[in-house]
């Protein structure tokens, strides 16, 4: 569950997650591995973002017992990249 504080006292819940992403910083070329853990048997789509407004489609899979892992690579000029795990 994840939680959004605003102003005028605003608090957000979401509902339960269905699947945890870890990002994991990996040493040397400035690359991350991203980790997906969902529900065994369930599609998914990880996405990317430099902006949180244009997403990219950067893998999609069935989930496992096991957490599906991605390497991305940082693009040179891009600061920031954000990560979301959708279910179609």
């Amino acid at each position: 569950t994840y939680y959004a504080v605003g102003n005028n006292e605003t608090i957000l819940q979401s509902d339960q997650a269905d699947a945890v992403l870890r990002i994991v910083p990996l040493p040397g070329a400035g690359s991350v591995r991203v980790e997906v853990l969902g529900e065994a048997g369930r599609a998914y789509r990880l996405q990317g973002s430099t902006n949180l407004v244009t997403w990219m489609e950067l893998l999609s899979f069935t989930a496992g017992t096991e957490a599906t892992r991605f390497q991305d690579g940082v693009n040179e000029g891009t600061r920031w990249r954000f990560y979301r795990v959708v279910s179609p």
